[in-house]
């Protein structure tokens, strides 16, 4: 009975792994996404603001799936890496948007 027991544990166990690195690989895949749209716009000459408006809504579709499936955690990976990289790169674009 005991060694039953913990032979299900081991399995609920291992389970847990496997969706851990699922979730893992989930939030990874939305943070480079977030910083492959912003390589985008930080690589465009912008000439105007009705350009970097184009690139944003690009940017905010790309992030909208996650929204859609109701994956927070997936949305704040985005946008962190996101804005982490225009951050560090373009400040002054980062300025732009969160105005």
């Amino acid at each position: 009975m005991l060694l039953a027991v913990f032979c299900a544990f081991g399995v609920i166990v291992g389970c847990g792994d496997k969706r851990n690195a699922a979730e893992n690989q989930e939030i990874e895949n939305a943070i480079n996404e977030g910083r492959n749209a912003a390589k985008i716009l930080i690589n465009a000459e912008i000439e105007d603001s009705t350009q970097l408006q184009y690139l944003l809504l690009e940017a905010k579709a790309k992030q909208s799936k996650y929204l859609i499936e109701e994956r927070p955690e997936l949305v704040e990976a985005f946008d962190s890496a996101f804005f982490s990289l225009i951050r560090s790169v373009k400040p002054e674009i980062e300025k732009q948007i969160r105005k």
